[in-house]
This record gives C-alpha cells, structure tokens and sequence, in this order.
C-alpha cells in the first residue's frame, strides 16, 4: 500500500462513515485549511455534507461529524446562524447515538456557545457551557484542564453585569482548577490569579458605600469593599512574587501585574503613594528592556501621567511633558504622537449610559442628548452647553454631573496641556 492510500485509510478509519469515494472531498477541505482558505474550506466541507446526504439519507447519525465541521468553519468566518443550525443538528445526531452523556457532545456544546454569544443569547451560551463543563467533569474528573476555555467562556460571557455570586464561584473555581493542574507556585496560574484579582477590584468598585456617614458606621456595603480590595491585592501581589521568583525583579511579565496593583488601589481610593510606585515600577522595567521602542517608553509615560490626572495630581503635566518629550521630532513619530496626544481621550470607564422610564410620548422616537464641552488642561470636563436633546431638564444634569465626574488625558501641544473646547458627547437613551 502506498503511502498516499495509507493516509486515505487513516483518515477514513477516523471519520465515521467516511469512504473512498468521499474521501477526495474530506481531502479538499482539509488543503484548503492548510493553505488558510477558511471560505473556500466551508464551501468544500457543504459538499462534504451534501455527499454524506446522498450516501446515507439525511436523518443517519454518520452526518453528525461532517455538521460538526462545516458548523465550526462556518462560525470562523462569520456566517453565525448557518453554523448555528449545524452544530445544533450535530448535537442531536451525537446525542442519539451515543446517549445525552457522551463526550463527543463537548465540542459541538461549545461551537453553539460561541454562537449564541455572538447573536446575543447569553442564557442559551451559559446553558450550552454549563452542560459542557459538566461533560467534561464526568469524563476527566472535576479538575480537568480540558474545561479551562469553557470556564473562560462562562467568565465571559455575562460580562459585569453577571450575578455576583455566580461570578465568585466560577473565579475561585478557575484558579482551583489551575492551582490542582499546575501547583500553587507555577507561573501558569498567574492568568488566573490576575483574574481573580480584577474581578474582585470591580466588586469592590460596586459595593461603594452609599454616604460618608454609613462608612463611619462600618456598613455591610463598606466591609464588603473593604474585604473585596484586599483580597484583590492579596492574589495580584502572590502573582507578582511568583513572576519574580521565576523570572526575576525586571522582567516584562510583571508589568501587567503592576498595573493591575495600581488599578485596584486608584479604586479603592486609597494608597495612591503605592499605586504610583507600582506604575512608576512599570515604566523603568520598559525604559531598560533592550526590546521596547519609542513606543513602548512613550506610553509608559503616558500610563503614569494618567494615573496622576486620575488622582487629580498636580504632577501630571510635567509627566506628559516628558512623554512628550521622549518621542523624537520626527515625522516617522507623527501618528504616535497625535495618538497619544492629539485629542482628549477618555481615562475613567463611565460609559455615560442613562435610561428613560418607558412613557406614551417616548415610544416610537429616538430619545437623545447632545451637550457640548470643554476638557481643561487638568483634565475635567466643564463649561457644558447644551446642542439638542428631548429629554428632560433632570437627565441632562445628570449627564452633565457624570462627564464633570470624569476624568480625559488632556491635548498636548508642544510638550504643553492645553485646553480643548468645541467637544460634544450624543447619547440615545433606552426606555424601561
């Protein structure tokens, strides 16, 4: 036998239902992913099914590997409902043949939670990954590795608005899973400790107590947060001790790890003294690391201006002043320093999203506001105007408080802040 057909045979023994006469098409595909022609590959994996159709009758179990395969290409490149339609029908085919428990069901599980993602059903996806997840429990035991991407997926995928205590549970449960794989001091937990650690700054970030005078009075709301920050810092800083001891006190891998100190401090609102360290840190490990650039050192710079306009820090000018001034003149450098410079740019994460009660007169337009302003040398935003809108007075002043809350990078000419002035913001409210 040559080594041609011997190839052919081992495909064939591996795909079920695949023969001679379809093998030339199960070939095709295959070429076309190797030589990165995803489109093409979907068009020849149709014809692959379209085969299995005609040799087997469009109800056999033996087209579930081939719905299986077009459903992921056609996910790939975009063509989410078609993909939709062949993963779920590979789904079915798995499941009647070889029962609801079997592990064949895990990747078709995942492709239709990738899917629902994508068109926005997230309660679809979570349920999809959740059976999947248990799938892959009941065959490699409830440590397995092979559920990491499932458990980043679910981590995903409610986003910050998830409940919080389904958000706890599967973070501790993703660090667990690393901890078991990899031990409690190797390098490969890290993602999951930093992980950890930012989800806790943003619950903590939630949990603000309500009035200066219920944190005095030590609220639930203010140990929460207390409790929540803490623990935040307590794995970011065993995730930069591993990183060191591995790797050293210089290495480049610390720098995210720093910066999520100095987030969850600028949070918290306290120990700016640390978060600047931390940032400060950051940046000498860039300005002496062989491999940085231009911009590698320009923005780590920036990242430590920022954090001081973010503390209302009078230092921040001077520290634009020599980000600015450690970009060369040259015009090689010119896209790098509009980018950074040229225009205010937003640093705190308000998103300005406001909602209208749902009433007879707002149903059927466009509920909006289109306020103008200015974003002074220090960063704030003041002098508001406002250009159009049909919403109420009370809406547009709360608008107005959340920009004055925020905090923008000013514009730089020169090596100097300035002011920025003709600046406008549109929002389109939702009804509830």
């Amino acid at each position: 036998m040559s080594a041609r057909d011997q190839a052919a045979a081992v495909r064939i023994a591996a795909v079920p239902g695949l023969t001679p006469e379809l093998d030339p098409l199960y070939q095709e595909v295959l070429d076309l992913l190797l030589d990165g022609e995803k489109e093409e590959a979907s068009l020849a994996a149709e014809a692959l099914l379209t085969g299995f159709r005609q040799e087997y009758g469009s109800d056999s179990t033996l087209l579930a590997t081939p719905s299986l395969y077009l459903g992921l290409l056609q996910l790939d490149i975009g063509e989410t409902y078609s993909a939709l339609s062949h993963l779920d029908r590979a789904a079915k085919l798995i499941e009647r043949q070889y029962g609801r428990f079997d592990q064949r069901l895990i990747p078709p599980l995942r492709g239709l939670a990738i899917a629902h993602i994508e068109t926005g059903r997230s309660s679809s996806a979570t349920a999809a990954l959740r059976r999947a997840q248990h799938l892959t429990h009941r065959h490699m035991g409830v440590y397995n590795t092979d559920q990491l991407p499932i458990l980043d997926m679910l981590l995903t995928v409610g986003g910050p608005s998830s409940r919080g205590e389904m958000v706890d549970t599967l973070s501790s449960f993703n660090l667990k899973v690393h901890e078991e794989a990899f031990g409690k001091d190797d390098p490969r937990i890290v993602p999951a400790l930093m992980r950890m650690a930012e989800h806790l700054a943003n619950k903590g970030a939630r949990k603000r107590p309500r009035s200066y005078f219920v944190l005095l009075g030590g609220s639930a709301d203010f140990v929460a947060q207390s409790h929540a920050f803490r623990e935040s810092l307590r794995h970011s800083e065993r995730a930069l001790e591993i990183l060191e001891q591995h790797y050293g006190k210089d290495d480049p891998r610390i720098i995210e790890v720093l910066r999520m100190i100095a987030e969850t401090k600028l949070k918290r609102g306290l120990g700016k003294g640390d978060a600047v360290a931390a940032i400060q840190r950051a940046h000498d490990i860039v300005a002496a690391n062989a491999g940085s650039d231009v911009s590698d050192v320009a923005y780590a710079k920036v990242e430590l201006a920022d954090l001081y306009t973010l503390w209302d820090d009078h230092r921040a000018a001077k520290a634009y002043r020599d980000a600015w001034e450690a970009i060369p003149e040259s015009e090689q450098y010119d896209a790098l320093r509009y980018e950074l410079f040229g225009e205010p740019k937003q640093l705190s994460t308000d998103r300005f999203e406001l909602a209208l009660r749902e009433r007879p007169w707002r149903k059927g337009r466009i509920n909006y506001l289109e306020l103008g302003y200015v974003v002074r040398a220090d960063g704030r935003a003041r002098r508001f105007t406002t250009i159009d809108g049909n919403v109420p007075s009370q809406i547009k002043e709360r608008l107005r408080g959340r920009l004055g809350q925020a905090r923008f990078r000013p514009r730089v000419v020169d090596g100097e802040v300035v002011e920025t002035a003709d600046l406008t913001i549109r929002r389109e409210f939702n009804l509830y």
